[in-house]
């Protein structure tokens, strides 16, 4: 598998992570952009498990301390906090 190869490579932009079976996928709050893991954006976290070697993926959860606010990740208020999700 292609994905495979270049995290055996060790390519740290396409691999954050090799699940139990030795596959290569993205880590959590990381995203498959172009068939690379990249950060999520601020604001956003995403579970860990994404294939690299296939489609596009999205972060779509907010992260900790962020809350959904008209579709968006908001940051809570200073002295306000919020589990990822």
């Amino acid at each position: 598998m292609y994905a495979n190869r270049r995290c055996y490579e060790g390519s740290a932009t396409t691999c954050k992570a090799i699940d139990g079976n030795g596959v290569c996928v993205c880590s959590a709050n990381y995203r498959v952009l172009s068939n690379e893991c990249v950060s999520c954006p601020t604001g956003y976290a995403n579970e860990a498990g994404d294939d690299p070697s296939g489609s596009d993926t999205v972060c779509d959860m907010c992260a900790e301390n962020y809350y959904v606010s008209a579709g968006a990740c908001e940051p809570c208020a200073a002295g306000y906090v919020n589990a990822p999700g």
